[in-house]
């Protein structure tokens, strides 16, 4: 019986981890797409042309 209570624990563990791992990764793309949409305001707003602006 005290098998399966820790096999049960080490379960729970073990989902509770991969949950937090698939947190972490949405909340780091979220972060990512935030950093891009500031940054093509940032550009959009600067009046200057990035590289693939073609003027130079």
């Amino acid at each position: 019986m005290g098998i399966w209570l820790e096999l049960g624990i080490f379960v729970v563990v073990i989902a509770f981890g991969l949950w937090q791992l698939h947190d972490v990764r949405r909340a780091r793309e979220q972060t990512r797409r935030e950093k891009e949409k500031k940054r093509d305001g940032a550009r959009d707003t600067s009046g200057r042309g990035g590289p693939e602006d073609g003027s130079g």
